[in-house]
């Protein structure tokens, strides 16, 4: 096993070591507050990641970097909160499972996507679809090839083969949520890296006169960073405004009232992070701790979610028209995440309260087999990573006189 990453008592300067830091004082079975998880499960994290993504996540990311150079994973290093490290717990369990239970093709294309945000989670869920069939004792085949085109693999309950896609449901705006994501990521890595402590009465970022497009972050990053020297120490009494051609960053105090004002503000102006610094401690040293609050807030009416939802059907039943398979899964993965701080459902009762999609999917599915003959089945996997433990069900959509749904609707998510 690898050695840990915590010798002579000395902070990890690379991101993953750092995280390690904070991981292990929320493991510590002599923290004075409750302990929330157990420090095996934090080693092999960090052990699994760190073989992982060897040398990508350790080099400091320039503030110029294009979006898709970065590592998607980082911005979860920076956070210190118990939820950015149940989700990377979550990670290092399918990363674990990818490597020592399917095929060393699987692993390689999941390694080999790593820098490709979209791509990489897609591969992920399809892990995670891997990882529920297994530990559920349901037969499957992994990923093949028919008719020169890819399937994610075939699965096979009560005597009946199913061919199975696994989709996940990005959002419309998912381009927009990366690009703020991506800012904030790289912001809060120079000023937790910065010698000097920079606005010491915490600070609010916008970027104002947008049409409801996040610039592209590689600007918005080099503005900031090469203006932070500038204002060392600024208590930021009266605003600072950062212009572009394009559009203006206006960096102001930080105070709740004026937050909350503003993440209701409708105007064309978007907030990007706030930050309340406050005095930390860990074993090692006492501190200032940035607290910074990503503030991607956007809403997507539920009608516009069906809709996307059943146009993703139609296209996996016109693209499997041909499959000598005739019976379907089609896996969609939905997670309720840290990333988006308004994702289309809060929850997962708020997701099975929408009920004019199920009533849509369950005439599809009926339709289906009264036109072919054969099963349609649609099965979300639902993970609200925004409790403590990981909150997960499977909801399926299936004819009413077919048995597997009560099987697949039973799938429970296994971790460590």
């Amino acid at each position: 096993m690898p050695s840990s990453p915590h010798e002579n008592n000395k902070k990890a300067e690379d991101p993953l070591g750092q995280w390690y830091l904070y991981a292990c004082s929320v493991s510590s079975e002599f923290s004075i507050k409750q302990r929330i998880f157990k420090r095996g499960d934090v080693n092999k994290t960090y052990n699994i990641l760190n073989d992982f993504l060897g040398d990508s996540i350790k080099k400091k990311v320039r503030v110029d970097t294009k979006l898709n150079k970065i590592n998607w994973l980082r911005s979860f290093l920076f956070s210190d909160d118990h939820l950015s490290t149940q989700y990377l717990i979550h990670i290092a369990t399918l990363i674990n499972f990818a490597q020592y239970k399917t095929s060393d093709k699987t692993f390689k294309d999941l390694k080999s996507n790593l820098q490709q945000i979209t791509t990489f989670r897609s591969y992920l869920f399809e892990i995670l679809t891997y990882k529920l069939l297994f530990e559920n004792k349901i037969a499957y085949r992994e990923s093949f090839i028919e008719n020169g085109k890819q399937k994610e693999g075939t699965l096979s309950i009560n005597g009946i083969e199913y061919l199975f896609e696994c989709r996940k449901l990005f959002l419309p705006e998912y381009d927009n949520v990366i690009n703020k994501l991506h800012i904030q990521t790289i912001l809060l890595e120079n000023l937790s890296n910065s010698k000097n402590y920079v606005f010491p009465n915490g600070f609010i970022i916008q970027v104002l006169n947008v049409e409801h497009k996040t610039p592209e972050p590689h600007i918005v990053n080099q503005i900031i960073k090469s203006n932070i020297k500038k204002h060392l120490r600024h208590e930021l009494q009266n605003p600072i405004t950062l212009k572009h051609e394009k559009f203006t960053i206006k960096i102001e105090k930080y105070n709740y009232a004026r937050l909350i004002e503003l993440e209701h503000d409708e105007n064309k102006n978007i907030l990007i992070a706030a930050s309340k610094p406050e005095m930390a401690y860990t074993p090692f040293e006492f501190g200032y701790a940035y607290k910074l609050k990503g503030l991607v807030n956007f809403s997507i009416h539920s009608e516009k979610f069906n809709d996307y939802v059943k146009d993703i059907v139609n296209e996996k039943l016109k693209q499997h028209a041909q499959s000598q398979f005739k019976n379907q899964v089609i896996f969609l993965d939905l997670e309720i995440i840290k990333e988006i701080e308004k994702p289309p459902f809060n929850s997962i009762n708020d997701f099975l309260e929408n009920t004019s999609l199920f009533e849509a999917l369950k005439k599809k599915v009926t339709t289906f087999y009264q036109e072919t003959g054969h099963e349609l089945i649609i099965c979300f996997i639902v993970r609200d990573l925004l409790i403590y433990p990981i909150s997960s069900q499977t909801v399926v959509v299936a004819r009413e006189n077919n048995t597997t749904n009560e099987k697949l609707g039973s799938m429970k998510v296994f971790h460590f």
